[in-house]
């Protein structure tokens, strides 16, 4: 069962370090579709950049396009999502004001963005997932699913094991 969320455009805090902290907006569809738009961006650039090679599936090459991709997906929603911040300064300690040339320098901060990774865009992408009709079961277990298969026929033959003699 979808459950609809109260309306709510109330801006949240999110703890991201010792120090400091984000003031976010509520998840939105829109700022999920540019997200999604922008990882295909990145992902289709690198694919098709260089040398004009394809990228060999599952090499390190592809792993770390794929990576970038996701990067710049969860980097998109910082864009969208943070409307202010405590804690964070430029070279001389003076506050830094929030721009999106210093949200990038936020989000490539490894522990800043692996919070902001874990507290906003994973339950984001959560969040759409459930709206597309792909959450697992509440108790996980195939009990709500829709049977995709009848049943086996009466005089259906066992798949073979190796106990069975052919």
């Amino acid at each position: 069962m979808l459950k609809l969320p109260s309306r709510s455009d109330a801006l949240t805090w999110l703890d991201l370090i010792e120090g400091v902290r984000v003031r976010v907006r509520p998840h939105a569809v829109a700022a999920m579709l540019v997200a999604q738009s922008e990882a295909r961006r990145v992902y289709r650039e690198q694919r098709e950049g260089g040398e004009g090679a394809e990228l060999e599936p599952g090499s390190f090459d592809d792993r770390f396009t794929s990576t970038q991709a996701i990067v710049s997906m969860v980097s998109a929603l910082a864009h969208y999502a943070i409307v202010e911040w405590e804690g964070v300064g430029d070279e001389d300690g003076n506050p830094a004001p929030v721009t999106h040339e210093n949200i990038d320098r936020l989000m490539r901060h490894a522990r800043c963005y692996e919070r902001f990774d874990e507290l906003y865009a994973v339950p984001a992408f959560r969040e759409s997932a459930e709206k597309n009709d792909l959450s697992p079961s509440q108790n996980g277990t195939s009990e709500g699913a829709t049977n995709t298969a009848g049943p086996a026929s009466d005089n259906a033959t066992p798949a073979p094991t190796s106990s069975m003699s052919l």
